[in-house]
């Protein structure tokens, strides 16, 4: 699920090959999107709040118009003229996606985006030709086979994009992958495609076993995965990985507030921070620059992690932690990073405050879709939680301050 920019309109996919457009105060249906042939896993308003992207098993991704309810685009091997890349003169063209597609991601206002499949392919295209601009192997397995359906299992499971300040990052414990014989990013040589918005962008990648996650700079992804973060225990699947939002942080072509933006204490953290929870129940928070070591760990929890939202409220120094786990729960935690944003030394991890607030109403459901939304001045959350069983909960004003002050 996913709600719009404006809170005012919701998108819901199901397992019968449709999606609703559904008005928030009402529930009423405003649209169905009907055209996919397959189970719909994927949903995601574009920034404008006017379009939207679904992608599922059927292998294909689907632009929609929603003032009209059409299909503006479908993106999937061969469509509008591209090479497919399935005959010997297409060796080295991306071409599509040949297994479900998981998850996506939009980059910037949407004029690109981003999807995994279960084969292990990262793939970048262009909205506008709906050409696949460049196919990424995430794994040894997904380079072997790249233009068939071969038995594999869900080799990636979730995706995270962000546009990242300062680039390149300097880590420098991860091998280089471009020096594997197995790793090879298929490029499209159609002139028509055009990428916008990939140079500053970073991509986290949730696999489907070892309980890790892949980081990629997009502007130079032919270095492969620069950064790798693993959960304590190493085993299991990344269900869930996310980049904390913040509600106040400035827009980019405003100098003098990102200046004064960057003078706060956890900039740096918030600027580099990534948080996953995995099948296990683990969850953990890392400054991108030391996957080694996390700054914040939290175990001991029995539901896997199934839905992560970290949002960092106007004038104050923390980040509210949203959790969706498999038994139905819904925890809240402030988190303190103060403690843990030092580059130098990782013995004292960050101040978690245990949850002491929890959102009741979902009883034993996998929580599907979780969204936090800022009310009038930023201060407090409003969010929208969905459950397997297709209800949609609405939980108002989230007593925060009484709860961690």
């Amino acid at each position: 699920m996913d709600i719009g920019p404006t809170g005012e309109l919701g998108l819901a996919a199901s397992s019968d090959k449709s999606v609703n457009l559904w008005e928030t105060d009402t529930g009423h249906v405003r649209r169905t999107l009907d055209g996919h042939v397959g189970e719909v896993y994927s949903c995601r308003f574009f920034p404008s709040g006017l379009a939207a992207l679904t992608a599922g098993a059927d292998m294909q991704l689907k632009i929609w118009c929603l003032l009209s309810g059409t299909c503006a685009a479908t993106l999937a091997p061969g469509s509008a003229g591209a090479m497919t890349g399935t005959s010997p003169l297409d060796d080295y063209e991306p071409g599509g996606h040949r297994s479900g597609i998981l998850d996506t991601g939009i980059i910037q206002r949407g004029r690109n985006i981003l999807a995994i499949d279960r084969l292990g392919w990262l793939r970048l295209w262009d909205v506008s030709t709906q050409i696949c601009i460049s196919g990424i192997p995430l794994i040894p397995n997904a380079a072997r086979c790249p233009r068939s359906n071969c038995p594999v299992l869900e080799e990636a499971t979730c995706l995270a994009v962000k546009k990242q300040r300062e680039l390149p990052l300097c880590v420098g414990d991860v091998s280089e992958e471009h020096s594997s014989s197995w790793f090879h990013v298929l490029q499209t040589r159609s002139p028509r495609a055009t990428e916008v918005g990939t140079s500053d962008a970073v991509v986290a990648v949730g696999m489907g076993s070892g309980a890790s996650v892949q980081l990629y700079e997009l502007g130079a992804r032919t270095r492969g995965c620069v950064a790798r973060f693993t959960l304590p225990h190493a085993t299991g699947s990344i269900e869930s990985c996310v980049f904390p939002q913040s509600i106040d942080q400035p827009p980019l072509n405003d100098e003098a507030a990102v200046r004064e933006w960057s003078c706060r204490d956890t900039t740096a953290f918030y600027e580099y921070a990534m948080y996953a929870g995995g099948q296990n129940g683990e969850l953990c928070s890392w400054d991108l620059r030391f996957p080694k070591e996390p700054l914040m760990k939290l175990s001991g929890e029995k539901g896997a992690v199934q839905r992560l939202c970290a949002v960092e409220l106007k004038d104050s120094h923390r980040v509210l932690l949203l959790v969706g786990r498999s038994d139905g729960r819904v925890q809240v935690y402030s988190y303190n990073p103060l403690r843990g944003s030092s580059l130098t030394k990782f013995e004292d991890h960050s101040e978690l405050v245990k949850s002491t607030l929890e959102l009741t109403g979902i009883n034993c459901e996998p929580i599907r879709g979780l969204i936090a939304l800022p009310r009038a001045g930023g201060t407090d959350l409003s969010v929208w939680t969905g459950s397997f069983s297709g209800v949609f909960r609405f939980y108002q004003n989230l007593a925060t301050k009484a709860a961690f002050d």
